[in-house]
């Protein structure tokens, strides 16, 4: 070995020998010095750190928080289902008041016409019964009128409640005064 070479790897003491490789064409692990081919160490050895020592993290998501994403997600949907059904349920009250608004009037004025019965002599004998008409103009609906029960009170407190399948369940209501009266054209017809 001469002076300025590299110590040859165990290898080479036994006699092996390298390929002879023109310098060109040396692969990345030798070095090429005047036509032969040295073998070089490869990387120096690190040292293992502490950092390097500890054992790597491991990617991905814990259990806790994709049971933390999953309920973050129920609850969002479940928000969401919420705002569905208010929604369809404001369309739904909507629908009826769009459907019972044109009929609403003449039940009023023909409730304020009727409502009230006379007797033969042609005085006002009580207010008749409202419960479960139907609403001309709307099928499908019905109404009952509630009157507070003031006597001989010139005006009465009414409410009109209108409905679809049950009375307990109203769809719209129209509060209105109910005059103690009745007109002269039914007088003089002497309806009842």
């Amino acid at each position: 070995m001469g002076g300025g070479e590299r110590p040859l790897s165990p290898a080479h003491r036994r006699g092996a020998r390298p390929a002879r490789q023109r310098c060109g064409r040396a692969p990345a692990r030798r070095d090429c010095v005047a036509g032969r081919t040295l073998f070089r160490p490869l990387r120096p050895e690190r040292r293992r750190t502490e950092a390097a020592m500890r054992p790597r993290r491991r990617r991905g998501f814990t259990l806790v928080e994709v049971l933390l994403a999953m309920a973050i997600f129920t609850l969002g949907i479940a928000a969401l289902m919420g705002m569905f059904q208010f929604g369809g349920g404001m369309e739904s009250e909507a629908r009826a008041y769009a459907e019972l608004a044109p009929a609403m009037e003449a039940v009023v004025a023909e409730v304020k016409a009727q409502a009230w019965r006379l007797d033969a002599s042609g005085s006002i004998a009580g207010l008749r019964e409202y419960k479960g008409v139907e609403v001309p103009g709307a099928p499908g609906y019905r109404y009952d009128l509630q009157a507070d029960p003031d006597g001989d009170a010139p005006l009465r407190r009414a409410v009109l409640v209108f409905y679809r399948s049950a009375a307990d369940k109203p769809v719209a209501r129209v509060e209105f005064l109910l005059p103690r009266q009745v007109p002269a054209l039914r007088r003089l017809r002497g309806e009842g």
